[in-house]
């Protein structure tokens, strides 16, 4: 009985949803649904019997692929949307601003991890006082102010080395 139908079943299930392994996946569970079936059936209350069920499992089949699609094109929508929306953040945000934000806080961080007396000869130079004055302030030497200076600089021009434009 199985070789006699299966082909016809395929043939059915494959003309409802459009697909030759979901039309076999689809007359194997009919078959199975048979030979689990309560009631005896006979040979030819079993060839309507399983048309119905192939018929109505095609339908199942129809009904859960496109809710499947309709659920993944919601997926896909909210996707393009949230793009969309990120895209148009980004494009309002002034990257330089940004980055400048960015730069400010590692120089920031960097500066206060300084050692004191380095720290304090780098503020000093910054405020513009010759190497002279910030000496006679911190009460070192000369070499001493540009030996901080030059310790500060390669600090931070290290932390900063992926904003800096090496050419």
């Amino acid at each position: 009985m199985y070789d006699t139908l299966r082909e016809r079943l395929e043939n059915y299930a494959t003309y409802l949803v459009r697909d030759r392994e979901a039309g076999r996946d689809i007359v194997s569970h009919a078959f199975i649904s048979a030979l689990q079936h309560p009631a005896p059936l006979g040979e030819k209350d079993i060839h309507p019997f399983l048309f119905k069920v192939v018929h109505n499992l095609c339908l199942n089949y129809r009904r859960d692929t496109a809710r499947h699609r309709d659920a993944h094109m919601r997926i896909l929508q909210r996707e393009r949307s949230a793009h969309l929306s990120y895209n148009s953040l980004l494009e309002k945000c002034d990257s330089s601003d940004v980055l400048a934000s960015e730069i400010s806080k590692i120089w920031l961080q960097q500066l206060s991890d300084l050692p004191n007396e380095i720290r304090k000869t780098y503020l000093l130079r910054c405020e513009g006082l010759s190497y002279k004055e910030i000496a006679k302030q911190l009460g070192i030497k000369e070499n001493k102010v540009d030996k901080n200076l030059r310790k500060a600089l390669a600090v931070l021009k290290h932390s900063l080395s992926d904003y800096i434009n090496k050419d």
